[in-house]
């Protein structure tokens, strides 16, 4: 993942997404806040890394219907500040993110689907019908 500058044909930051056999990640939205810091929303199967903080999923992977979501976020220069994956713990199923953007008053805005169950700030939704996603919007603030 780079960024690149808006007058001059250079990189200005770099980073690998560090990710272990058999892993992927796979990056859905992106947005910005005013001061140039970089929110990443999407899901990954196996362990990632945006550096410092290796995130497991509990998923075999294998397809987009066996991942968990995951949400990041860096500074202006590329340095991750957190990263997380919210609903893994206790949750069956799959989560997917498909957009994220900043919220006002701060946090991020996440837009997704999930089968199985989802908790999110203390709260778990299930997907009963087993047949398809149910789609769901939440703020999120780490």
């Amino acid at each position: 993942m780079k960024k690149l500058s808006p007058t001059a044909n250079s990189t200005l930051w770099e980073i690998n997404v560090q990710k272990a056999t058999n892993s992927d990640f796979v990056q859905f939205g992106i947005a910005l806040d005013p001061a140039d810091h970089v929110f990443i929303g999407g899901m990954f199967t196996g362990t990632v890394d945006f550096g410092g903080a290796p995130m497991t999923s509990d998923r075999a992977g294998g397809s987009t219907f066996n991942v968990d979501m995951l949400l990041a976020h860096l500074a202006p220069y590329g340095r991750r500040v957190w990263s997380a994956s919210p609903s893994m713990a206790g949750t069956l199923g799959h989560q997917r993110v498909f957009d994220i953007t900043r919220h006002p008053a701060g946090g991020s805005v996440i837009i997704g689907d999930f089968a199985g169950s989802l908790t999110l700030g203390g709260t778990t939704c299930v997907n009963t019908d087993g047949k398809n996603e149910d789609p769901f919007v939440v703020r999120y603030v780490p």
